[in-house]
C-alpha cells in the first residue's frame, strides 16, 4: 500500500496493490480485503472531515473480476459507512 505525495496537505492518493494477492482460483485473499477496506475507510473519514460531497473508489480488474469481489465491496461498505 502506498500514498502519492501530498504537497497541498489534503490527503493525496493511496493505492493498495491487490492484484498480486489474488489467489490462483481468482479469489482475493482475506488480508487483501481487510487492508483495502481499512484504507478506504481511512480516506472516507478524511473526506467527511473535509466535507466532500462524494467520494469515488476505483478498483482494478483484479478486484472487479475476483470471484469474491462482493466480499470486498461489503467490507468497504461496512468499514467506510
Amino acid at each position: 500500500m502506498w500514498r502519492t505525495p501530498d504537497p497541498a496537505g489534503v490527503g493525496g492518493k493511496q493505492t493498495d496493490a491487490i492484484g498480486p494477492r489474488l489467489l490462483p482460483d481468482h479469489r482475493l485473499q482475506t488480508s487483501a480485503i481487510v487492508q483495502t477496506a481499512a484504507a478506504v475507510a481511512e480516506f472516507a473519514a478524511e473526506a467527511r472531515k473535509l466535507r466532500v460531497d462524494w467520494l469515488r473508489i476505483i478498483a482494478t480488474s483484479a478486484a472487479r473480476e475476483a470471484i469474491n469481489a462482493e466480499e470486498l465491496s461489503a467490507a468497504i461498505e461496512r468499514q467506510a459507512a
